[in-house]
């Protein structure tokens, strides 16, 4: 392979680490202000919730278990709270509110199949309700059943079509997998509607351009989110990526370096430091990069790749061909997994394709 075909192989495998980080995340968490208070106990009066929750243990109001499962919820006695919403559901077990905090509660508390009961409880006593298919899409998503979510987000903005939160759902969900102009037009919507996550969508509208590779309102966008959090690791590793591709490589690695200490994993956050370093000729770097990258991950063995080309483009040979040699065998290992795996399944495998070449 020629020397002009290493850096397009390089830029490509950069995409699809970006890529893929974005597709394995889920993007939205709720907030324990997603509860919905019953009418009654909105007053301007704020007693102590403490002491609220100790007078109301023996009480046969359902709203006072409620609200005391939402306020043990805040202060993180999980137990505690769910025994309280429980108590509220058998005393008011047609009350559409009562499951629809179960659900939240659910949902907060990284439940998703318990949460998607509740929520399906809350239909069958509210048929038609559009945010409770909306929160339905929410624990498929935390299930990663992503089609069946995107049909709850679509039925919601059907029913009820002022309601912004499954536009930017299906922006997010959906950006990249489909045309730049159908994730403008629902984040559009959503910030027509009101809504309020303005970082969220402009990140979608940059992600969905950056795919297309119409790099100069994806740079927007991506600024446009940054601006709104300025700490938010989804928007410094996006806007990180772009400028490299930009070519502004000492602005990426600043703003790769910043997302580092936002993430648990931090190991392709490395490699795409490391390749932002090759493409600005500081190969040293890029190597230190990429075994830090190794050293925290050491099963991502196309981190070999890499390291090789970049030994190439040294003159390095012993090192080169040392790295050579682990990523061919890392590479014939996973072959011979994923031929097991479709053998266990009972599909036909798939005859292994050549190692790529620097």
């Amino acid at each position: 392979m020629s020397e002009n075909a290493t850096p397009k192989k390089s830029r490509l495998l950069f995409v699809l680490i970006g890529l893929l980080a974005v597709m394995g995340i889920v993007y939205f968490a709720l907030p324990k202000s997603w509860f919905e208070i019953p009418d009654e106990t909105k007053q301007p009066k704020a007693p102590d919730p403490n002491a609220r929750i100790q007078q109301t243990a023996d009480s046969k109001d359902f709203k006072e278990h409620l609200q005391a499962g939402m306020a043990l919820a805040a202060q993180g006695k999980i137990p505690e709270a769910e025994e309280r919403l429980k108590t509220a559901a058998r005393l008011a077990p047609e009350a559409s509110i009562v499951h629809h905090n179960i659900g939240v509660f659910y949902l907060n508390t990284n439940q998703p199949d318990k949460a998607d009961s509740a929520f399906q409880r809350e239909l069958e006593i509210s048929p038609g309700y559009g945010p409770a298919h909306y929160s339905r899409g929410l624990t498929l998503q935390a299930r990663k059943r992503y089609a069946e979510a995107a049909l709850q987000m679509e039925l919601a903005t059907q029913l009820s079509p002022d309601f912004p939160d499954p536009y930017l759902a299906l922006a997010t969900q959906l950006s990249g997998k489909r045309p730049v102009e159908t994730i403008q037009k629902m984040v559009d919507t959503y910030l027509r509607l009101g809504g309020n996550n303005k970082g969220m969508a402009y990140y979608d509208l940059s992600l969905a351009y950056k795919t297309v590779k119409n790099y100069a309102p994806a740079v927007k966008y991506g600024e446009m989110a940054l601006k709104e959090d300025g700490n938010s690791y989804l928007f410094l590793r996006n806007m990180g990526q772009l400028y490299s591709y930009t070519d502004r490589t000492a602005e990426a690695d600043t703003l790769l370096r910043k997302a580092l200490t936002l993430t648990k994993d931090p190991s392709p956050v490395y490699i795409e430091i490391g390749m932002n370093a090759q493409k600005a000729n500081k190969l040293d770097d890029a190597v230190a990069a990429m075994k830090k990258s190794l050293e925290l991950s050491p099963q991502t063995g196309n981190v070999h790749l890499y390291l090789w080309r970049i030994y190439q483009r040294q003159g390095n040979k012993a090192l080169a061909a040392k790295e050579e040699e682990a990523f061919r065998t890392w590479q014939k290992a996973e072959i011979a997994e994923l031929t097991r795996r479709q053998k266990a399944a009972g599909t036909h495998p798939q005859p292994p394709q050549n190692p790529t070449h620097p």
